[in-house]
């Protein structure tokens, strides 16, 4: 599988190995169709990001580098989170997605708010 001298190989290389090893073609195929369809959906942003990053392993041609990885999480975002992202121009994931963690905890924080007030009496 790797032979030689293993303490030269690079990551990408074990990386390769690892998942020709232990995912099948199909197994491969299916994640990566996964991971181009992933939409934010009903799902909080941490869990759509643990998902987006789980499923961008099996898709390295399709975020080749971190704009073109930027892009498609905004992309899978939901409408009304992904506007306000989009507006601030992240240049990175882990700004994206740090923009949209704290818009959904100001919208969390904003739904408790009302239900509070909706709830009182007099």
């Amino acid at each position: 599988m790797l032979g030689g001298d293993v303490s030269k190989i690079t990551w990408e290389q074990f990386k390769e190995n690892f998942y020709a090893k232990f995912f099948s073609a199909n197994v491969k195929h299916a994640k990566l169709q996964k991971f181009l369809n992933l939409e934010q959906g009903d799902m909080t942003v941490e869990q759509y990001d643990a998902e987006f990053d789980m499923l961008s392993r099996f898709a390295s041609d399709v975020v080749r580098d971190e704009a073109a990885r930027t892009e498609k999480f905004v992309r899978g975002l939901r409408l009304d989170l992904q506007g306000i992202v989009r507006g601030l121009r992240p240049a990175t994931h882990a700004d994206a997605l740090r923009i949209a963690l704290d818009l959904s905890l100001h919208e969390r924080a904003d739904s408790s708010k009302a239900t509070g007030r909706g709830s009182s009496l007099g």
